[in-house]
């Protein structure tokens, strides 16, 4: 016997509602799923998920030295909770409301970043290497005409 015959799917039942099977388990996905989509830093309220120009979902940068370590693992669990989400979601079949951005998943598998890869990241900001980039190419150029 393999193991995808053996392995168990996730079935929601909620206390006091009629119902089980496909209906309740995929509104607990939905739910979970908002939940991981608009949780915030419990200090500074911030969002720990910043939404990309294609409207996916990349970690939002939090600066560790102005969160607590109490705070700090309440977003490693959502984190956490987010790949567990995923994986289970992957593995039972079904499609859940969190579209993480290619680029995290890039990062998740272990590809390393560019320059290039922050155009995906912002544009805005890219624009800005792009320019110091030529600024530093002109200044290269003109060092070596000079001397």
């Amino acid at each position: 016997m393999s193991k995808i015959s053996n392995r168990a799917f996730l079935e929601v039942e909620y206390k006091d509602e009629i119902g089980t099977g496909l209906g309740p388990t995929l509104e607990f996905y939905y739910l979970v799923a908002q939940e991981i989509k608009n949780f915030k830093s419990p200090s500074s309220q911030q969002n720990v998920w910043r939404q990309m120009p294609d409207n996916t979902l990349f970690p939002s940068p939090i600066s560790v030295l102005k969160l607590s370590p109490e705070e700090l693992q309440k977003i490693y669990e959502v984190y956490r909770l987010s790949g567990m989400m995923i994986a289970k979601s992957i593995s039972d079949d079904r499609l859940i409301d969190l579209p993480l951005s290619p680029l995290f998943w890039d990062l998740a598998l272990g590809k390393k970043m560019n320059i290039f890869d922050i155009e995906r990241l912002d544009p805005s900001l890219y624009k800005v290497f792009a320019e110091l980039q030529l600024l530093a190419n002109k200044k290269k150029k003109f060092d070596k005409a000079v001397f």
